[in-house]
């Protein structure tokens, strides 16, 4: 293999290892507003109606592992 294919190959295994390492970063740093807290929250007449059911869900849900526990 010819010099210049070489440092393409190792620019590109770069490249790679900077996505790879870059991306879950990134995602992990992101902060995304909790559903309870967000607009649909805020909104005239309480939460959303599509959110609500699934809110109702999740604190049933809570509520049961917490009486497991305790």
């Amino acid at each position: 293999m010819d010099a210049e294919f070489m440092r393409e190959l190792i620019v590109l295994a770069g490249v790679c290892c900077l996505f790879v390492v870059g991306v879950p970063l990134m995602v992990r740093g992101h902060e995304a507003e909790p559903l309870e807290g967000g607009a649909g929250a805020a909104s005239e007449g309480g939460a959303d109606p599509v959110i609500a059911p699934r809110l109702n869900r999740k604190r049933k849900a809570r509520a049961r592992d917490a009486a497991k526990r305790g």
